[in-house]
């Protein structure tokens, strides 16, 4: 039976596309240098979720929530890390994710 691969059924190699597309979805979702935030303005309710890169810069998540820190000090608060950040903290906000362990 050399070719027992050939007399699949169609729902047979169905399946095992579908488990592949599984496994591929699966290897997505799991990027070790990802760090997906959930990120909430002071005095606004509504949480924005993003995927940034470990090696991206604290700065990085101002950028994704449109603040301009050049006119104020903005302070960047990680309760589970216990970090407080002030956006005027040039050497912190160069600093990548994962040098904060974020």
């Amino acid at each position: 039976h050399c070719n027992s691969q050939a007399h699949r059924s169609p729902c047979e190699s169905q399946e095992e596309e579908d488990e592949d597309e599984d496994l591929e979805q699966d290897a997505e979702e799991v990027d070790p240098l990802a760090c997906t935030l959930k990120l909430r303005l002071d005095g606004k309710k509504k949480i924005h979720e993003a995927v940034l890169h470990q090696d991206d810069p604290l700065s990085k998540v101002l950028e994704v929530l449109n603040v301009d820190a050049s006119e104020e000090d903005v302070q960047i608060t990680c309760v589970s890390k216990r970090m407080i950040v002030k956006s005027s903290d040039e050497q912190a906000m160069s600093k990548t994710l994962g040098d904060h362990g974020l």
